[in-house]
């Protein structure tokens, strides 16, 4: 059972690396050479075998696991992990350039990364049908890039934002040209007591268009409350209570009795301040 159990997960590692390298040999020379140049990967044969199709081109989304996959599979085993990471950031560049000439109208998209997209060949194409983007990273890493991409992407309609600790102006930018924004999640993992006064201010001004809105740990005004008039679900979790003034406290009591939701179908609330609803 071991050696069949082992002869199995061979043989799909195979076929994992030959994928890997059917997606290298769609990559354009000069791409290519910089990857060899850089030690970022081997190959036996200067890839005479290239792919009779453009598979990139039918792809639905870019996928930020498959380059983390990539980066296992092909880079040569390294000791030293910041050569690794040096590494996998050019695989990485030269990955989603790849995708992001190729890949047309994709209407969702997970944001891992601190690379300037909206800079690569194909962006205005790729990213201009977007409907629902996740971002992962710290938008203070990516601020300009918000601020790139905000020209391009329009029409966001689901907006979920994670390490979301602060204002900054890509973002609110960001935010700002969006048309029918619909959704938004924003959530904050960091017990931190900056409150996010611009990214409420914006909120409230595109607030007739939402209809579901959750918050966790991230600090706002709660100014914005009452202009959530279409609001159909809306999810509250505040464990981070404790650092707002007294002050804030009272505001967050005041807005959340007059707040008025006749729409709303589903409320979910975690951890406001005592008596707050």
């Amino acid at each position: 059972m071991y050696f069949v159990s082992y002869y199995i997960r061979h043989c799909e590692t195979l076929q994992f690396i030959k994928f890997y390298n059917t997606i290298i040999n769609l990559l354009p020379t000069s791409s290519k050479r910089l990857l060899i140049e850089n030690n970022v990967i081997s190959i036996s044969s200067p890839f005479l075998n290239k792919p009779l199709f453009n598979y990139i081109s039918f792809s639905s989304e870019i996928s930020q696991k498959l380059i983390n996959d990539m980066g296992l599979g092909l880079i040569k085993k390294i000791n030293i992990s910041n050569e690794y990471q040096e590494k996998y950031k050019i695989l990485e560049q030269e990955y989603y350039k790849l995708f992001i000439n190729n890949c047309k109208n994709i209407t969702n998209f997970r944001w891992y990364t601190t690379l300037p997209l909206y800079q690569y060949p194909g962006a205005s194409t790729c990213f201009s049908q977007l409907r629902t983007l996740v971002i992962i990273c710290n938008q203070s890493l990516i601020s300009d890039n918000l601020l790139g991409i905000a020209q391009i992407c329009l029409d966001i309609e689901n907006l979920e934002l994670w390490n979301c600790d602060r204002d900054n102006p890509g973002l609110i930018k960001f935010i700002e040209n969006q048309k029918n924004l619909q959704s938004l999640y924003l959530h904050n993992s960091i017990k931190s007591g900056r409150k996010c006064i611009q990214l409420s201010e914006i909120i409230e001004k595109k607030a007739v268009t939402l209809k579901r809105f959750s918050l966790e740990n991230v600090l706002l005004s709660p100014k914005f409350l009452p202009s959530l008039i279409n609001l159909e679900q809306l999810k509250l979790k505040i464990e981070i209570y404790y650092y707002l003034s007294e002050q804030d406290v009272q505001d967050w009591k005041k807005y959340l009795l007059i707040a008025s939701f006749p729409k709303l179908q589903y409320l979910k609330a975690q951890y406001l301040p005592p008596h707050g609803v």
